[in-house]
């Protein structure tokens, strides 16, 4: 969600805007891949991973635009199906967007946040704002 706040992913975009060897497939959103609604698979052979070399991406994701055309579970937003190929493809376009490895890109957030002392948990001027999660005593 962070590249959605920072304005580099748009989460009602089709995940082909930023994996254009996606193209191939029927058009799924960011959302979708996010609450596995995309209609891919849940799984791929491992073999759809493996490229010549371990940092050509866009070999892999050609590889599943590839031997997924036509082969979507699903249409696009019907139904809940669990896939572990649209993490994939969202790690790609975190590795795109962000500009890092999924691990890096965390590793540096949590680091920078370190430093500047911010913990993720709401300012006190921010707690008004924030769901109760229990009753006062």
């Amino acid at each position: 969600m962070i590249l959605v706040e920072r304005g580099k992913v748009d989460l009602r975009a089709a995940a082909s805007r930023y994996v254009p060897e996606l193209a191939k497939l029927p058009p799924f959103t960011i959302e979708q891949l996010l609450t596995h609604t995309s209609g891919l698979p849940a799984e791929t052979p491992i073999s759809d991973y493996a490229s010549t070399t371990p940092t050509d991406h866009s070999a892999v994701m050609r590889t599943i635009g590839d031997r997924l055309a036509g082969k979507l579970k699903a249409l696009p937003g019907e139904r809940f199906l669990y896939s572990d190929v649209g993490f994939v493809i969202l790690e790609e376009v975190v590795r795109r967007r962000g500009g890092k490895d999924v691990a890096t890109f965390h590793a540096r957030r949590d680091l920078d946040a370190a430093r500047h002392g911010r913990d993720g948990l709401p300012a006190r001027s921010d707690a008004s704002r924030a769901s109760r999660t229990h009753r006062a005593a």
